[in-house]
C-alpha cells in the first residue's frame, strides 16, 4: 500500500440478459462483486461519486461485451434451426422402400443425431462460456471502468495497480432451450437408433418386389397352352378326317406324328415352367414373411406414422396369403397337366398305330379330344388366376 492511502470498497450490483433467439434464451446473469481502491484521504473522501461513475461505467462495459454471448447464442440457435427444417422435411419424406432411400434416411439421421446429442451439451457449455465471459468481464472490464470513473469524479491520486477486484462466486448461467426443440432431439435420438433396421427392411421389400417374376411364368404357361390349343384344333382335324374315312384307308397324309412331337415338346416346357413357378412361389412366401418380421422391428420408431406401419403389414399379410393360394392352384395346374398324357396317347395311337381304330366307335378319338379340349380349358382359367395374383403381389410393395 502507497504512503498516505487507504483500501476503500468499491462495488457493483446490477444484471445483464443475452438477446434471445428463436430457440434459445438465458434469464438475466447476476454480476455483483466487489474489489478495494487505494486512495489518500483526499480523493478517499470523494469515494461516494467514484462508486457511482463506476456503476454507471461498469454497466456500460458489460453490455458493451454482452456481443460475445449473443453471438454464440446466434450460432448455436442456427445450427437448431436447421436441424428443425430437416426434421420437418424428413417427416415430410416418403417411406423409404429401396436400398438407395433407406440409406439415405440412415445418413440423414444420424447427421441429426449427432446435432441433437450436442444440443444436450449446450447447457454445459454455456455454462463455461458465460463463467470466461464474466470473469473477463470483472476482471478487465472493470479496470477500464474504473479508469474512466476516477477520471469522472476528478480523483488525482488513483493508480490502476491499486485497484483489484476480489474473487467472487461464479456467475449461474441458465439457458432454456424450446421445449419444442428438446422434443424433437428425443425423437431424433430414438429414430436414430432405428434408422439401420430400414435397411433391413429395404432388402426384404426389394426381395417382395422381385415377384414380378412370377407374372412372367404365369404368361409363359398361359402362352404354351394357347399354342396347345392351336396343336390339338389341328390334331382334331386330322383325327375327323381319318374318322370320315373309318374302315377304308389307314392313316394317309396326316400329320398326327408332328402333332405329338410338337405336344410333347410344349408339355416339357410347360413342366419346367411349373416347377420354376413352385419354386418362385416358395421364395416369395419366404420374403413376405421377411418383411413382416423387418417392419415390426421398425414400430417403435417415433418418425413412422403408425398407419405406414399398419397398412404395409397388411400389404405382406395380404401377399403372403395370395401367393399361398397361388401355390395351392399351382398344384391343382400340376395335377390337371398330367391329363395331357392321355392325349398324347391318343395322338400316338392313331399316329403310330392306326390300326387301332378299327375296334373303335366313329367320334371316340374327337370325343376324347373334347374331353381334352374342356380340361384345357379349366387349365387355362387356372393360369389365369395365378397371373392374376402374382400380378396383385407384384403391386404390394412400392
Amino acid at each position: 500500500m502507497a504512503p498516505n492511502t487507504k483500501p476503500f470498497p468499491i462495488t457493483y450490483k446490477g444484471s445483464v440478459t443475452p438477446k434471445a433467439t428463436k430457440f434459445l434464451s438465458s434469464p438475466a446473469l447476476v454480476m455483483d462483486f466487489d474489489g478495494t481502491i487505494e486512495l489518500d484521504a483526499t480523493d478517499g473522501a470523494n469515494i461516494k461519486n467514484v462508486q457511482k461513475e463506476f456503476q454507471s461505467k461498469m454497466e456500460a462495459q458489460i453490455k458493451g461485451q454482452l456481443g460475445a454471448l449473443d453471438k454464440w447464442l446466434a450460432e448455436k440457435d442456427a445450427v437448431i434451426a436447421d436441424l428443425m427444417k430437416r426434421y420437418e422435411d424428413l417427416k415430410k419424406a416418403p417411406f423409404p422402400s429401396g436400398p438407395k432411400p433407406a440409406q439415405d434416411r440412415l445418413k440423414t439421421l444420424q447427421d441429426l443425431k449427432a446435432i441433437a446429442d450436442k444440443i444436450n451439451d449446450y447447457t454445459k457449455d454455456f455454462q463455461t462460456i458465460v463463467s470466461d465471459w464474466a470473469t473477463n468481464c470483472k476482471e478487465q472490464q472493470a479496470k477500464v471502468a474504473m479508469v474512466v470513473a476516477t477520471k469522472a469524479a476528478r480523483v488525482k491520486s488513483f493508480e490502476d495497480k491499486s485497484f483489484r477486484v476480489r474473487a467472487g462466486q461464479v456467475v449461474k448461467a441458465v439457458l432454456v432451450v424450446a421445449a419444442i426443440v428438446v422434443s424433437v432431439a428425443a425423437i431424433i435420438v430414438t429414430a436414430g437408433a432405428t434408422a439401420p433396421l430400414f435397411v433391413g427392411l429395404a432388402a426384404a421389400g426389394a426381395a417382395i418386389g422381385g415377384v414380378s417374376s412370377l407374372t412372367q411364368l404365369g404368361k409363359n404357361i398361359k402362352d404354351n397352352y394357347s399354342m396347345e390349343e392351336r396343336i390339338l384344333a389341328s390334331a382334331k382335324t386330322d383325327v375327323d378326317s381319318v374318322e370320315d374315312a373309318f374302315g377304308k384307308v389307314r392313316d394317309k397324309g396326316t400329320k398326327i406324328g408332328k402333332h405329338v412331337t410338337d405336344l410333347t415338346n410344349l408339355m416339357k416346357m410347360r413342366d419346367d415352367n411349373i416347377r420354376a413357378l413352385e419354386n418362385e412361389i416358395q421364395s416369395k412366401k419366404a420374403a413376405a414373411k421377411g418383411y413382416l418380421a423387418e417392419i415390426g422391428k421398425i414400430s417403435a420408431d417415433p418418425l413412422t406414422p403408425a398407419g405406414e406401419i399398419t397398412s404395409r403389414s397388411k400389404a405382406a399379410n395380404e401377399l403372403a396369403s395370395k401367393v399361398g393360394e397361388a401355390e395351392t392352384k399351382i398344384k391343382t395346374l400340376k395335377a390337371d397337366n398330367a391329363k395331357g398324357a392321355d392325349v398324347l396317347k391318343v395322338l400316338t395311337d392313331l399316329g403310330v398305330q392306326v390300326g387301332k381304330l378299327s375296334g373303335q366307335d366313329v367320334g371316340s378319338v374327337s370325343k376324347s379330344l373334347a374331353a381334352r379340349f374342356g380340361d384345357l380349358d379349366k387349365v387355362t382359367d387356372l393360369v389365369s388366376a395365378v397371373g392374376g395374383i402374382v400380378n396383385g403381389a407384384a403391386g404390394v410393395h412400392t
